[in-house]
């Protein structure tokens, strides 16, 4: 079987990064320390159990702690509720 060398790629859909996964984080935040300011999400995020925070893409959320396991405690700064959710999925709202 010969390949063509006017192969052409067009953009391919990535999936954002899952909390365990081995991609490096978006932020920079050392563990057991309390971060401030607001963090903006990165990508959407529907909870998988009671105690987690829905995110939705480029709102913004106030963390409150970090956690050892990569995932943010936080506030929506949209409906006030409160929860965990992934870490890799904010980033610092510039």
């Amino acid at each position: 079987m010969k390949l063509s060398n006017n192969v052409q790629v067009g953009p391919s859909r990535v999936a954002p990064p899952t909390p365990n996964s081995e991609a490096p984080s978006q932020t920079v935040i050392p563990a057991g320390t309390t971060p401030s300011g607001n963090y903006v999400a990165l990508y959407s995020y529907k909870p998988q159990k009671e105690d987690e925070l829905e995110l939705r893409k480029n709102e913004l959320y106030s963390v409150t702690e970090k956690c050892q396991d990569g995932w943010f405690k936080g506030t929506s700064l949209r409906t006030g509720l409160s929860g965990v959710f992934p870490g890799n999925y904010v980033q610092p709202a510039k």
